[in-house]
């Protein structure tokens, strides 16, 4: 197939890309819920971001993390008030790439094994 930009061997650094980009967001958005003065669920929820985050930014157990995150930031599409200063849009976005790592994995620079 033509292709006008033969770089395809590049392709696997894009899951390193979104892997750690979710993984910072996530920790980014977990320190900003445990900052604020808020309730035990946003706590709690806090705390699951700032894991999963982590998880993804190492490349350890990717696969769940993404899960993770999938639910976390689904669950904050449902109900608005779940994630801390976030548009929908943006946890939509979040909910693509956490789909994406979950069914392809986690790239290069992993702890994980690849598939």
């Amino acid at each position: 197939m033509l292709n006008l930009f033969p770089i395809q061997f590049l392709a696997p650094l894009t899951y390193f890309l979104l892997r750690i980009t979710l993984g910072f967001l996530c920790i980014h958005i977990g320190f900003k819920m445990l900052r604020t003065e808020s309730g035990t669920r946003q706590r709690f929820l806090g705390t699951l971001f700032v894991g999963a985050g982590s998880l993804l930014f190492l490349g350890l157990y990717t696969q769940g993390a993404a899960l993770l995150t999938l639910l976390l930031s689904g669950l904050g599409v449902v109900r608005r008030a779940t994630v801390h200063e976030l548009s929908r849009t943006s946890l939509i976005l979040m909910c693509v790439i956490a789909m994406s790592l979950f069914v392809t994995g986690s790239g290069p620079f992993a702890f994980d094994l690849p598939i």
